[in-house]
């Protein structure tokens, strides 16, 4: 599936792009950074589209949840904190050491944090620290919703979430 999103300072109205149809707003922070580092990938023989890093999709997730409030997206972000270099891919996994005190399962997301605030500028990474405030305690609605549609515990959850907030705090 590709989500084809409008982008151009002639429709960023302060920093929000609206939607005639429906009215909706739609806050585009960052999304020069969307466009700074896709990368072309071929699709079909004869299609190449530019493919954004995963880092950045779960910032526009993130403001995209902040703005719709719609499971998916938090879906989507779980599912990315989760599978995040798994060793299939790479293996960074292995490369966090225990000092961080982090489980196997919760280093992807703690690598995740990591990439992403080398990506973010300070305006946006306080964007991302205010979503994850929803994240700090098991009762949380955001948990909630997000325990009950993926099937994972409270505490899965805010292991995950937990791990995505040290790595964007970590130091390189």
């Amino acid at each position: 599936m590709v989500d084809v999103l409008p982008y151009g300072e002639s429709i960023i109205e302060n920093g929000f792009i609206r939607w005639p149809d429906t009215g909706h707003r739609m806050n585009v922070l960052g999304f020069d950074k969307l466009f700074k580092y896709a990368k072309p990938e071929l699709i079909t023989k004869v299609l190449t589209i530019p493919v954004i890093p995963l880092p950045l999709l779960v910032f526009a997730k993130i403001t995209s949840h902040m703005d719709r409030h719609l499971t998916k997206d938090l879906l989507d972000i779980l599912y990315v904190l989760e599978h995040y270099e798994e060793v299939s891919i790479s293996e960074r996994r292995f490369d966090v050491t225990g000092e961080h005190d982090l489980s196997y399962e919760e280093r992807g997301a703690y690598i995740l944090g990591s990439d992403l605030r080398d990506l973010l500028s300070p305006r946006e990474i306080e964007t991302v620290l205010v979503f994850l405030e929803e994240f700090s305690e098991e009762y949380s609605e955001h948990v909630q919703q997000l325990s009950h549609e993926s099937g994972k515990s409270a505490e899965e959850i805010l292991s995950l979430f937990g791990a995505f907030f040290k790595g964007l705090h970590s130091k390189r």
